[in-house]
């Protein structure tokens, strides 16, 4: 995955080398939880230089990790508490988050608003072939 994304991104990608130990303090200030191939991803990667990629994707930096709920100002769903919003579309047109539903199981959403999200994988790899691939399901929030 590493190699793909950075050979895609080239000097678009924002490369690092952090421990583990930063990745999940940096989590703790922000009072967020990410699954370990999460933690392991933001060791080496960490967002996009510009507001978008080639087709108008914004992977966020590690610091600008922010729940769903509060991206999407006054939402209020319960369902999207625990989500992580850590790719843009579009400058706020969607994003994309994860949400752990337990300690061995995440899902990665599409989310459009407070009421229009869907699950579209459960494996972080699954999603940057679908990135790579510009795969049309990155696109469909319907249910």
């Amino acid at each position: 995955m590493q190699t793909k994304l950075s050979n895609y991104l080239g000097i678009n990608g924002i490369y690092v080398n952090r421990d583990e130990q930063s990745v999940k303090y940096i989590m703790q200030l922000k009072g967020l939880q990410l699954p370990e191939d999460f933690i392991k991803f933001y060791q080496w990667f960490d967002g996009t230089e510009d507001l978008d990629d080639f087709a108008g994707f914004f992977f966020y930096p590690l610091n600008e990790l922010e729940s769903a709920n509060s991206k999407l100002r006054n939402a209020d769903n319960p369902e999207l508490n625990n989500v992580i919003l850590f790719l843009d579309y579009l400058i706020n047109c969607w994003w994309y988050g994860v949400r752990i539903v337990n300690e061995c199981k995440y899902e990665i959403l599409i989310v459009a608003s407070e009421n229009e999200y869907k699950v579209i994988t459960d494996s972080l790899n699954d999603f940057i072939d679908l990135y790579l691939n510009d795969n049309n399901v990155l696109y469909d929030y319907s249910p």
